[in-house]
């Protein structure tokens, strides 16, 4: 998968580009300084932004929705900014921001379908699920679902799907889990 450039007459912010053609908004999550896209407050504040403007514009019938980088689609949350938290309260508020976000996604009245190459892990996972449709290359480095976990979790039964899960390697589809 090639990275997306926007045409000159696209709306950028400093991680989300978009345009509009034929109907399909296409936006393009790129973080330029870092190595892989993560979800911080500030992308969240853009996603929310990006979503409320392709939600109004009446020339927008559905969204497609890509990575800026080669190998990676999102890694995740911003763990830099878990060291920033002072307090449960502000770590709860965060979470909920997310969940905000996610439930904005997931409720969008316009198709979203997300493109995927590469890691998607975590809060891009979830990102994933959220929208309404997703594609995945079958590349070595495209991996869904959670971070590979360095501890077995405590669970009532034992499942080895959600032990799949926990190693990045997902559930094929058609599986039911």
């Amino acid at each position: 998968m090639a990275t997306i450039a926007p045409s000159p007459a696209a709306r950028t912010a400093p991680a989300l580009t978009w345009d509009v053609a034929d109907g399909i908004a296409t936006v393009v999550l790129d973080l330029k300084a870092q190595p892989v896209n993560v979800i911080s407050r500030a992308v969240k504040d853009e996603f929310i932004a990006c979503f409320a403007a392709l939600g109004d514009d009446p020339s927008v019938k559905a969204v497609a929705f890509f990575s800026g980088k080669t190998d990676t689609f999102i890694a995740g949350a911003d763990i830099e900014e878990f060291v920033t938290l002072s307090s449960a309260a502000e770590a709860e508020r965060l979470s909920a921001d997310g969940q905000d976000m996610l439930d904005r996604v997931a409720r969008f009245p316009k198709p979203v379908a997300v493109g995927i190459h590469g890691s998607c892990l975590g809060g891009g996972f979830e990102f994933a699920l959220a929208s309404h449709y997703r594609v995945a290359t079958d590349h070595p480095k495209t991996q869904i679902g959670f971070a590979p976990a360095r501890r077995r979790p405590c669970r009532a039964r034992h499942d080895s799907r959600w032990e799949e899960r926990a190693r990045g390697q997902g559930i094929p589809s058609g599986d039911g889990g």
